[in-house]
């Protein structure tokens, strides 16, 4: 079997589709993988670049933050009278809920209700919902007196309302409120690992 012979025209056009085709099949396999590639080199090069950066960082910070353990440590340390001295979470929850009783007592504020709850999976922070009522003068002394007392105490989440069936002249009020404290555990766990951060709400 024999090709058929093409003639001076069928050349030319033959000629001309791959000129034509040249370019398109050079930008199909060759320029737009080299142009992906090249992308994808770039974005690992400033995802690496950004790495570098932040350990760098890390590096040129090591010694500040080392300081500021060193400085919250101590600070602990000073205020290691402060805390809550017991063995355990169970015991220096009942301390906190002593000591929320007596600063109340002192403020003239009656507790109706104090319960030990947990706070997350933390031996060094203890903590206590309380439900009291007083007047609204009582209340504020009652916080100012957690706030400034001898133990490291700081109130939370709380919500004054007026009592139930109070008249508007005796000015009652109801207060429940999560009060933490910092056992005496949190300088010993301080201590123990000098990468430790002071504890949130030291004073």
């Amino acid at each position: 079997m024999r090709w058929p012979t093409l003639g001076p025209r069928d050349r030319r056009a033959l000629r001309l589709g791959a000129w034509v085709m040249l370019p398109a099949l050079f930008l199909l396999l060759v320029a737009r993988p080299y142009q992906r590639a090249l992308s994808a080199a770039g974005e690992e090069l400033d995802r690496q670049r950004s790495l570098l950066t932040r350990e760098l960082g890390a590096l040129r910070d090591a010694p500040r933050d080392a300081q500021l353990v060193r400085h919250g440590r101590d600070a602990l340390a000073e205020e290691r009278f402060r805390l809550f001295e017991a063995a355990d979470a169970v015991a220096a929850s009942a301390q906190l809920g002593s000591y929320v009783a007596a600063r109340a007592a002192e403020s003239g504020v009656d507790v109706d209700e104090s319960e030990t709850i947990t706070v997350g999976d933390s031996a060094a922070v203890t903590a206590v919902d309380i439900a009291a009522t007083g007047t609204v003068a009582e209340i504020a002394e009652f916080l100012r007196a957690l706030e400034n007392g001898p133990k490291l105490a700081r109130a939370e989440r709380i919500v004054i309302a007026p009592a139930p069936g109070a008249s508007q002249n005796n000015g009652t009020v109801t207060l429940r409120m999560t009060v933490t404290g910092l056992s005496q555990r949190a300088s010993d766990d301080t201590s123990a690992d000098p990468r430790a951060a002071p504890p949130p709400g030291s004073r």
